[in-house]
């Protein structure tokens, strides 16, 4: 990435942070591989709880949760079950789900994250700015896709 995009995008999600109150540090090991931190959270049933801590440790503490030892520390740390976590996220089934869940993005045309799908519906909601809209579809509202 350019360094000026690179530089923009950083200073947007700072502004993005403190506009909802809180706080964002950048990670010393951007970009973070999240293999295992995404298993461990198909594993966790999608845990909201789970998602957040990760998030937070991540974004917040500057934890390399990509490193299979730091994430185990930071489940612990939260109070989950760490070594069955990482057990479960091991297994074929949660590695099948994974793809899955890959492949229906790509399939899907999703470019980044965040980016939101909602009641299954194709249009792709992109980015952190658009929150408004897919509150807005979560309340019934048709969103019409442009066609390119």
């Amino acid at each position: 990435m350019p360094e000026v995009k690179n530089q923009y995008l950083r200073n947007d999600l700072q502004d993005w942070a403190s506009y909802h109150g809180t706080t964002l540090q950048w990670p010393s090991t951007f970009p973070i591989r999240t293999v295992q931190p995404l298993r461990v959270t198909i594993a966790s049933n999608n845990d909201p709880k789970l998602v957040e801590h990760l998030y937070k440790a991540a974004w917040q503490d500057n934890k390399n949760i990509g490193d299979e030892k730091v994430l185990r520390e930071v489940l612990v740390h939260g109070g989950f079950e760490g070594d069955r976590l990482m057990e479960a996220a091991n297994t074929a089934s949660v590695k099948e789900e994974l793809r899955l869940n890959t492949k229906r993005a790509v399939d899907n045309g999703l470019c980044g994250v965040p980016s939101f799908q909602v009641n299954d519906d194709k249009v792709v909601i992109w980015g952190q700015d658009r929150l408004n809209v897919v509150a807005d579809m979560l309340c019934g509202h048709n969103i019409v896709p442009n066609k390119l």
